[in-house]
């Protein structure tokens, strides 16, 4: 009777564990099993999210050109650099002047919900020249409204349709507002440098990468870096998800600064423009999987 009875408890806890969740617990130093129905468990909600941590993200231009008006109907897509000067007076210089480079990025493999806590722009120059008398030794980035541009068709003539500076060379917008202290400025660098016969690459990066002006012109952008992640935080709650930029400088009385950027196009991947994102802790978006209670 007694094996009966204790055959009959064993089935009892068996069918109890199967529709419920077993938990050990001790009670005065002993070792006891408890069970809690399923549906009393509260399971997470399909949209409830965990976050997790992102590594930066490195993207490369999926177009990059440069535009010149020494060559109004010219196109430079397939060039291995990018030229930006804003002078008139070549000097050292060996492109047609003025001349702007202009990038173009797909934001589309940031994963859903990241949250960009900051944007570099990487580039490097092989060549460059700071002509006396140019007050901005500087290089700036600024976004453009346009990413519809085609490096392969773009031209001096088609790049101007959409320029949002309606003078070459000058930092002026239309109703006469400097571009460089715009929201639509997110970086600066200094490019100066000698007329080298042995040009050398060197490294840069926006937003800032060390400013300075010949003639005493106060330079300081601090607005840039949040500009930079704005920027990248619009262009991902568009359709296509692209973000398009021009590298300018302006002229001062013809002068400038004229730097010779590397494209994607180089050889060298190193020395290539490249994007660089990064993330808050706990920026990613996850789904969490809802527990079956059948």
């Amino acid at each position: 009777m007694r094996r009966q009875q204790t055959r009959l408890a064993a089935a009892k806890r068996s069918r109890a564990l199967a529709a419920g969740l077993a938990v050990c617990v001790m009670v005065s130093g002993t070792a006891v099993v408890q069970t809690v129905a399923l549906d009393a468990v509260a399971a997470p909600a399909p949209s409830q999210s965990a976050s997790a941590a992102l590594a930066p993200i490195t993207l490369f231009p999926v177009a990059d050109t440069f535009v010149t008006a020494g060559d109004p109907t010219g196109n430079f897509g397939s060039k291995t650099f990018m030229d930006v000067y804003g002078g008139t007076d070549n000097g050292c210089n060996a492109v047609g002047a003025p001349a702007y480079g202009l990038l173009k990025f797909d934001l589309s493999s940031i994963p859903a919900g990241a949250v960009v806590t900051g944007a570099t722009l990487k580039v490097t120059t092989r060549a460059g020249y700071s002509q006396v008398g140019a007050a901005d030794q500087n290089h700036h980035l600024i976004r453009l409204s346009n990413t519809a541009w085609n490096e392969s068709t773009l031209t001096w003539n088609t790049f101007r349709s959409f320029d949002p500076l309606p003078n070459p060379g000058s930092p002026l917008l239309v109703g006469g507002s400097d571009v460089r202290t715009s929201p639509s400025a997110v970086g600066s660098i200094s490019v100066a440098r000698s007329c080298e016969t042995t040009p050398t690459d060197q490294a840069k990066q926006f937003p800032t990468n060390g400013l300075g002006g010949s003639t005493g012109e106060s330079m300081s952008f601090p607005q840039a870096a949040s500009n930079f992640v704005s920027a990248i935080a619009d262009a991902r709650s568009t359709a296509n998800g692209l973000v398009s930029f021009e590298i300018m400088t302006p002229g001062t009385n013809g002068k400038s600064t004229w730097a010779r950027y590397y494209t994607k196009e180089t050889g060298d991947a190193a020395t290539r423009p490249k994007l660089v994102l990064t993330f808050g802790g706990a920026s990613v978006i996850q789904a969490v999987p809802v527990v079956s209670t059948t």
